[in-house]
């Protein structure tokens, strides 16, 4: 660079002297116009020796081109010489001076360029530090565009959260986000892209890469303004443990706050610093109340000596353990705690107090009163009961026994082996009974033979339990049964005569059985031959002789013969009733509903056509003997028919309950009725609650319902008001139902 200036300046006056040389006709007689800017020049590019060589050179072609009167462009002049001096003094002060000014310049030049690359330098090394502190700071520095897009992300996002560098340059920071943070952090980018300049705070949750999140805290601020920068800085920390610390001391305070246990913090002058809810319920003092003041407020006088045992153990680091005392509360009254005292320290390790874990023992102290009450009771109880009650270890020793039955005082078997009081026979099934009883976890009983007072053996009814709570024990209650065994063998006696008695007296029934038949065979056969030849006799009476009987003779006859037919309907009845007591039960399962429908259409029949508004329901079928049932349906059914007889519109209706021991069906009639104080006669032999005159009939349909019903396992019932109709009732046992 340096030689082609120094070539530049001494080519300058060349350059002038050829170009003067070509526009001289315009120039002269100015010899020196074009010389002195060269010269200028030449000093000014190359410094002082080129302007000094450019001076020179410009003297030269100046007086040879311009000045020599050989040249022919030479022009006399009578100062020539004296410009061609002053002309050598310029040149030489120029080239000084400008020389001076190039070295100056160039001096100045390389100074700035050395500051320069000084500054440059600086700025890398500073630039370096700040980026290896970046880099290896445990808070990470995270700097984004205008579109919220990353641009740097530091290598602490990776030792924090566990993902990557890259992972986060190449995903939507909301991603990282909690879900519950997502509408906090959009408010805050939206606050911050607004509002250049600023920094906020914030704290919220981050991602791990093994599913965890983390609590961060930092600021973000946007400096996209800022030349130097010209990015979205946001700069955070992993405050986790900070978070589950402050977590933790909360929810200690909660506990301390809340626990059933007064705590109270004291100073190491006994002056109350902390006071929680449980000590305002048990002392009844407010928090305001209590701290501040003298914890010597709760302690009795008496009672002195014992806080100035606390203060100085406190002050030594020593804790005092639960013990029991009494403290006043507010009105004064005593009242019992329980009583625990630990040192209090603070970070540095200084003790600062103490802290009292207080409990009411009130209600321990009365439940022991009240134990000890009970036990003295239960203790009375087990001694006077009947029974044998003994507690057994688990290797079957005798820890508890009362001192009755057995004649024994708890001294005289307290720790021996139970089944040793055994006969040798029964130990192998108590020992059986009782496995099982630990087997199954509940109890057992058995009978055992073990000795009494005088070695005698004595019969129990021994049952065999866990004691709640204590597996390894058990306890068995052992009854006396020797009035029990005496009564058996007297019963067996008394069976065996039992048996004796019970074949003699079937034997009696039989022949009362037959005798039964054969009076049953008399009246059916003896007693009908009379009431046929009444019958009979009183016929001829009115086909022959009505002439001389006339309208009296004639009514006498009609009652004579109507009597012989009521009497021997009256035995048909009878015979029937005898029957159901010796007829043999066959049970099948009967469609009660279709059986019903049938015996109407039967007797409806019967009644030429007599108008009937008959409703059945869809009653339940039943087990029982289908004989026996069908004549309870046709006495029940023609009972209404006969008693509704004189109303205009008779109404029948036959219902059913099913419940699940038996089923209840009802047939229900708008007739005559009867008066319910005469209930108790209605299924009686020979009762009738109407006249003859009014209602036929002999009084035993309703006794023969009661018969078949009774075989069949059920009841009946009725229910009337006169004029206004009668329910009768039969229930049936529900063996359909239950199974």
């Amino acid at each position: 660079m340096k030689r082609y200036r120094a070539i530049l300046a001494i080519a300058s006056p060349f350059l002038a002297g050829a170009i003067q040389w070509f526009f001289w006709q315009s120039i002269q007689p100015f010899v020196w116009l074009l010389f002195y800017p060269a010269m200028f020049i030449s000093a000014w590019i190359g410094g002082f020796w080129t302007g000094l060589v450019s001076t020179l050179t410009s003297v030269i072609l100046v007086f040879i081109l311009f000045i020599n009167p050989s040249s022919p462009f030479s022009m006399i002049h009578s100062n020539a010489y004296a410009t061609l001096v002053v002309f050598l003094i310029m040149g030489t002060l120029f080239s000084v001076l400008l020389g001076r000014l190039k070295k100056l310049n160039e001096q100045l030049s390389s100074d700035l360029r050395q500051n320069e690359i000084s500054q440059k330098e600086e700025k890398e090394a500073i630039e370096k530090k700040f980026y290896t502190f970046i880099e290896n700071s445990l808070d990470i520095v995270n700097l984004y565009d205008k579109n919220f897009k990353p641009m740097y992300v530091s290598p602490s996002f990776e030792r924090v959260t566990g993902f990557t560098v890259k992972e986060r340059m190449e995903s939507d920071g909301l991603k990282f986000a909690h879900p519950d943070d997502i509408t906090n952090s959009k408010g805050i980018i939206q606050r911050i892209l607004d509002r250049p300049g600023i920094s906020l705070p914030f704290e919220n949750r981050l991602l791990h890469k093994n599913g965890n999140y983390l609590w961060v805290e930092g600021t973000i601020t946007n400096l996209l303004h800022d030349e130097n920068v010209q990015a979205i800085v946001s700069n955070f920390r992993d405050i986790t443990e900070r978070k589950m610390s402050e977590e933790l001391i909360t929810r200690l305070a909660l506990i301390v706050e809340h626990s059933i246990d007064s705590i109270i913090g004291i100073d190491l002058d006994g002056i109350i610093t902390s006071w929680n809810t449980s000590a305002e319920k048990l002392f009844q003092y407010s928090k305001e109340e209590a701290i501040g003041k003298t914890i010597l407020m709760l302690i009795p006088e008496d009672r002195y000596a014992e806080q100035s045992f606390i203060e100085e153990r406190i002050r030594t680091g020593e804790s005092v353990p639960h013990y029991e005392t009494v403290r006043l509360k507010k009105d004064k009254t005593r009242v019992e705690i329980s009583l625990a005292v630990s040192a209090v320290k603070d970070n540095s390790g200084k003790i600062i107090g103490g802290s009292k874990l207080i409990r009411d023992l009130t209600d321990r102290k009365n439940a022991e009163q009240a134990l000890r009450e009970s036990e003295v009771k239960y203790r009375s109880i087990m001694e006077s009961v009947g029974d044998t009650i003994a507690v057994l270890d688990k290797d079957l020793r005798i820890q508890y026994i009362n001192r009755v039955t057995t004649g024994f005082k708890e001294s005289d078997v307290k720790g021996s082996l139970w089944l040793d009081w055994l006969d040798e026979s029964d130990r192998s099934v108590a020992s059986y009974a009782i496995a099982q009883t630990i087997h199954l976890k509940k109890p057992i009983e058995t009978e055992i033979n073990a000795m009494g007072a005088f070695e005698r053996m004595i019969p129990f009814n021994v049952k065999f339990a866990i004691i709640p709570g204590e597996e390894q024990n058990i306890v068995l209650i052992a009854k006396d049964i020797t009035e029990r065994k005496e009564a058996e063998i007297e019963i067996l006696k008394l069976n065996a005569g039992l048996e004796q008695r019970v074949i003699d007296r079937t034997k009696q029934l039989e022949e009362a059985n037959k005798e039964l038949e054969a009076f049953s065979y008399s009246v059916s056969h003896d007693l009908r031959s009379p009431l046929r030849a009444i019958n009979g006799y009183t016929n001829i009476l009115l086909e022959d002789y009505l002439p001389i009987l006339g309208e009296e003779g004639k009514r006498v006859c009609n009652v004579i013969s109507g009597q012989a037919v009521r009497m021997g309907k009256l035995i048909d009845d009878m015979l029937s009733l005898s029957r159901l007591s010796r007829t043999d039960m066959q049970f099948s399962t009967i469609n009660m509903r279709a059986m019903a429908q049938r015996v109407f259409d039967d007797l409806l029949e019967v009644e030429n056509m007599r108008h009937i508004d008959f409703y059945l329901d869809d009653i339940p079928s039943v087990e029982g003997d289908t004989v026996l049932i069908r004549q309870v349906w046709m006495n029940l059914i023609s009972n209404a028919i006969k008693f509704t007889s004189k109303k205009e519109k008779a109404i029948i209706e036959i219902k059913a309950e099913e419940l699940s021991t038996e089923i209840i069906y009802s047939v229900t009639d708008n007739g005559a009725g009867f008066d319910m104080k005469y209930a108790n006669k209605l299924f009686g032999v020979f009762q009738r609650l109407h006249k003859e005159s009014e209602f036929e009939g002999t009084g035993v349909g309703l006794a023969i319902i009661k018969r078949a019903v009774t075989r069949n396992g059920g009841r009946v019932w009725a229910k009337g008001e006169i004029d206004k109709g009668a329910t009768l009732y039969f229930a049936l046992p529900n063996k359909i139902g239950k199974g």
